[in-house]
Order: structure tokens, then C-alpha cells, then sequence
């Protein structure tokens, strides 16, 4: 599969965005309504193979049982390794 850039992806840049906006991080319901993304785990996958360092921490259950992560953007690439 090909993974799209940052610098040519205007989604991936919405959720690094607010990955950064976020310190504390983002339940996935947050981020893809503050990103506009339909499913944050994607856009955060591509962002890791080029270099972000984004953890998913499962935070909680949610009332109908389904498991809620918290995104977090703990590092990044070096400004010569992002493209």
C-alpha cells in the first residue's frame, strides 16, 4: 500500500494539526471530528510509517461496551526525514 506524504496530504496534516494542538492526546471520536476523518486509526498508521511517534491508548469502555483510544503524538521524524 502507498502511504501518502505529509507535506502533499491535507488529512494527514489535519491530524497532525491537532495531535499538536492536543498534547494530552485525543479519544478517537475527537480527533476524527476535530481532523475530519472518518477513521483516525488510518491517517495515524501512515503517519507512523513516516517517523511520528503516535501511541494508542485504550482509555476506557464506552456505554454500548466498544473500547475508546486516546492518541498521542509523542515524537517526531527529524525535519530531513518528513516528506
Amino acid at each position: 500500500m502507498a502511504y501518502a506524504q505529509v507535506s502533499n496530504s491535507p488529512r494527514l496534516q489535519a491530524v497532525l494539526t491537532a495531535l499538536r494542538k492536543h498534547p494530552q492526546g485525543l479519544t478517537g471520536l475527537d480527533l476524527a471530528m476535530e481532523a475530519r476523518v472518518l477513521n483516525p486509526a488510518e491517517p495515524c498508521s501512515e503517519l507512523r510509517k513516516q517517523g511520528f511517534v503516535i501511541e494508542a491508548r485504550e482509555e476506557a469502555k464506552s456505554a454500548a461496551g466498544r473500547r475508546v483510544f486516546r492518541y498521542t503524538l509523542v515524537g517526531e521524524p527529524s525535519a530531513e526525514k518528513i516528506g
